[in-house]
């Protein structure tokens, strides 16, 4: 197994589930991306069952960013701060439902 891995999983899912019993549920799905379906699920399930799927050793979510923020990210000078207009292309994603390719020929 590898730790790195396990530690990765079980603390997205204990801060999702944080998210999802503290009424915070839109940053579970916007932050976290989770599906506004799971949330209710997640809630109940106890942590003992979290350290369970985490020692699945597979991770549960998938980064989000769109091929264009990529692509814009290789261009920046690496010494600058990012631009905001790098973090407008992940909230648009984020709120379109993940990575869409086409998201970035709309905006």
């Amino acid at each position: 197994m590898d730790r790195d891995i396990h530690h990765l999983v079980f603390h997205y899912l204990l801060k999702a589930r944080e998210l999802a019993i503290s009424g915070q549920e839109h940053k579970a799905i916007l932050q976290l991306g989770l599906s506004p379906e799971a949330l209710p699920l997640l809630k109940r399930l106890p942590i003992a069952k979290l350290e369970e799927l985490a020692q699945a050793n597979v991770t549960c979510f998938a980064i989000r960013f769109p091929s264009q923020f990529w692509k814009d990210l290789a261009q920046e000078d690496a010494t600058e701060p990012l631009p905001e207009s790098l973090f407008m292309h992940l909230l648009g994603s984020a709120a379109m439902g993940g990575d869409d390719d086409d998201l970035t020929a709309q905006a």
